[in-house]
């Protein structure tokens, strides 16, 4: 089995990736909250804690036509392409906790839920 090694020292195994951009970290790199690993990047435990991961894509191309089309009808989304880190396949798809439900019911209308993976959980 592979050892995963972090994004910025690829000379230290990393402990982790990040909750919302799947970037691999080390010890010294990761940011830990209420047991949840994140990356050095300081706004991603707030948008973590403020937004709610709603769908995940197979490919990009996918992730930009819910993106776009989620926000052509004013809803507020940060994704990211988690397989850019080779951690894992695909992209996250953020949006804030109260537009979750408004955001489903989007894409349902516009029938873009079929290729996505709902995540439905609460934070």
């Amino acid at each position: 089995m592979n050892s995963l090694h972090c994004d910025t020292h690829d000379e230290m195994i990393a402990v982790g990736t990040c909750e919302v951009c799947g970037k691999p970290v080390c010890g010294d790199c990761a940011i830990t909250i209420d047991g949840r690993i994140f990356c050095e990047d300081r706004l991603h435990p707030v948008l973590y804690n403020d937004m709610q991961e709603l769908v995940s894509t197979a490919t990009i191309f996918e992730m930009e036509l819910i993106a776009e089309n989620l926000r052509a009808n004013g809803v507020d989304v940060h994704w990211f392409d988690v397989g850019q880190y080779g951690t894992l396949d695909g992209a996250k798809l953020f949006v804030k906790k109260e537009a979750a439900v408004s955001a489903i019911t989007i894409l349902n209308t516009l029938d873009l839920i079929d290729f996505t993976v709902v995540h439905t959980y609460g934070k």
